[in-house]
């Protein structure tokens, strides 16, 4: 039996919304049973993984920019979350005298830090769109917030009749 990319495509979207109404139940139940605080037992290891995970992510962005790959949209994303993670967790997990560090280090490097790299896929976004749409109809593409699957995939096939 196959299966269609409509009904793929369905089952992404149930699994996705269920994932999310469970994960939102789940966090209403943590906000009222959760202890106030917990001490980690492996704190420098979780640490330590995180920050070497986000070190590679941001060689393997900075090889995809120098080797002018598209996967550079998946690494500058996946580095921006990174960054985002890093600071909420700093922000999250301060105590004292930390709490002004870790302000100043979300305020001024994580936060602008995945801010830039979201920009630099976005614009990775709009040269990919961009090149395939004039591939395909001889002119620019829409800004991507406006390009849609279906539009790009509906240009390739009127493209292919066409020859």
């Amino acid at each position: 039996m196959r299966v269609t990319r409509r009904v793929q495509r369905e089952a992404l979207l149930s699994v996705l919304v269920i994932s999310s109404v469970f994960l939102a139940g789940w966090a209403f139940y943590l906000a009222f049973h959760l202890p106030a605080s917990y001490r980690a037992e492996h704190w420098r290891v979780a640490w330590i993984g995180f920050d070497v995970a986000q070190s590679v992510l941001l060689i393997a962005t900075a090889w995809a920019i120098w080797q002018r790959r598209v996967i550079l949209i998946l690494f500058a994303i996946s580095s921006a979350i990174f960054f985002l993670a890093d600071a909420w967790f700093d922000l999250t997990t301060a105590r004292g005298g930390d709490v002004t560090q870790s302000v100043l280090a979300a305020t001024c490097i994580e936060i602008p830090a995945a801010i830039a790299l979201l920009l630099v896929a976005r614009r990775a976004v709009q040269v990919v769109a961009n090149e395939w749409w004039r591939a395909v109809t001889g002119k620019d593409a829409p800004p991507p917030s406006r390009l849609t699957l279906h539009a790009l995939a509906d240009s390739v096939e009127s493209s292919r009749d066409e020859q």
